[in-house]
């Protein structure tokens, strides 16, 4: 399954609401999105095709998880990013961006009330 595609995590949130649970267990105890791809090239060789893999690992599989289970009110939201979203990478513009986006992602969800933590994992 591609966690990046809205359609299947929707279905499977949806599953996963429907299943039997013990008393008082919440749907979903939380979300670990640790997905990536490197697609390393000079910026100025970074074309839309080099960047959408990377963009879409980060960027859409976190969109698509964060709008499947909000109404599974997860009590943990956790997505591992990196620290060149702030001091970059040399070849890794796309992979810094999206890194950056998640933790835009993390603040909106903060901001709504709802958990969010961005890890900016280093090397």
């Amino acid at each position: 399954m591609d966690a990046s595609d809205r359609e299947a995590m929707d279905a499977l949130a949806a599953e996963s609401a429907a299943a039997p649970r013990a008393p008082g267990a919440p749907m979903l105890e939380g979300v670990i999105h640790a997905a990536m791809v490197l697609y390393d090239a000079p910026l100025n060789a970074t074309t839309p095709e080099r960047a959408e893999p990377v963009l879409r690992a980060k960027i859409a599989t976190a969109l698509s998880l964060h709008a499947a289970t909000v109404p599974l009110a997860p009590g943990r939201f956790v997505v591992l990013g990196s620290i060149a979203a702030r001091l970059g990478n040399p070849g890794q513009a796309a992979y810094s961006t999206a890194n950056a986006a998640l933790e835009g992602l993390v603040r909106a969800r903060r901001r709504a009330g709802l958990p969010g933590v961005a890890l900016a994992l280093g090397p």
